[in-house]
């Protein structure tokens, strides 16, 4: 089931226009609320176990009643624990979809660039000069992130970009 979101979000990563940012921030905001709510809900869920855990092994309610309420919240206890982890799970994966957010498309909308080689117009999106067929994808090859297309080395890391 996490196999299946996660390379949702690996294709969301890969595919940067318009659409897929759109889909990127709610499906980032809808993983993150979802991962919040079940994280809070398991602790509220271990904080419930564990004071009925304590309040039950001390107060007095026959033998046999004791001994069961303390091991049904003991066996409640890895269900709440396991709400949890599905809770960070979902917020890693909604973490793992920043990337698209904060990586701008290579050329925006009100920019008119051109080609850093021929000086053509690039429209928005391309990767490749229609003109000469210059890389325009500068993005580092050290640590992914998207450099302007005149940048010889990574604004991120310091890595070299062109050859």
């Amino acid at each position: 089931m996490f196999n299946e979101w996660a390379k949702v979000v690996e294709e969301l990563n890969s595919n940067r226009n318009d659409s897929t940012i759109e889909k990127a921030k709610k499906l980032r905001e809808k993983y993150l609320i979802k991962g919040r709510l079940l994280k809070i809900l398991g602790i509220i869920c271990i904080i419930a176990v564990l004071a009925s855990f304590i309040t039950f092994s001390i107060v007095e309610l026959g033998d046999g009643i004791n001994i069961i309420i303390v091991v049904v919240s003991s066996l409640l206890f890895p269900p709440s624990a396991a709400i949890i982890g599905f809770g960070a799970t979902y917020s890693r994966l909604g973490a793992k979809i920043e990337f698209v957010l904060n990586q701008p498309p290579l050329i925006q909308k009100d920019d008119n660039k051109c080609c850093p080689n021929c000086g053509a117009v690039i429209n928005i999106g391309e990767l490749f000069c229609s003109k000469c067929g210059t890389k325009l994808d500068n993005t580092c090859p050290n640590c992914g992130f998207v450099n302007d297309l005149k940048n010889n080395f990574c604004s991120k890391c310091g890595a070299q970009l062109k050859d």
